[in-house]
């Protein structure tokens, strides 16, 4: 699903927008945050499935704010618990053949016993995002990531 494979995460990515954050939780508990259904339903998705192995399959339900429904789905393609999550991503929304070999890598930086540095990565190849949507993207995870914080705090 998603087309990548262990020699496309060693590419460096045609875009890519990055995020880092510092939550006052463990790696283990952020690690947990994006990979257990009961913990994605509490501040990523309305309804979450997760096949939480290498391979396995993960699909996230939502709504947008004009309240059309959309799905994100893919493949976890490397899990190290508390360490890094990388997953390939498909949002419903897209056309096909936009973007291509879209991923996530999510990596837990601990900086104390009880906070982390959660650095986000979300790449892809193919068409560029003009200002518009990268800043679109960017406050699209700065919200999720804000949530996730205030769930923590």
């Amino acid at each position: 699903m998603g087309g990548l494979s262990v020699e496309m995460l060693m590419k460096t990515p045609d875009h890519n927008v990055t995020l880092s954050v510092t939550i006052k939780a463990t790696p283990t508990e952020l690690y947990n945050a994006w990979t257990r259904v009961d913990l994605l339903e509490r501040w990523l998705a309305l309804n979450a499935e997760a096949d939480v192995q290498l391979g396995g399959q993960y699909r996230l339900e939502n709504q947008a704010e004009d309240g059309r429904n959309y799905t994100i789905h893919g493949e976890y393609l490397l899990l190290e618990p508390g360490v890094r999550i990388v997953q390939s991503f498909v949002h419903s929304g897209t056309v096909p053949g936009t973007f291509t070999h879209e991923f996530l890598d999510i990596q837990f930086n601990p900086v104390t016993p009880r906070t982390t540095e959660l650095v986000l990565t979300h790449g892809w190849d193919g068409q560029a995002l003009d200002e518009k949507g990268l800043d679109a993207l960017k406050t699209s995870w700065a919200y999720q990531l804000d949530i996730l914080d205030a769930f923590y705090s």
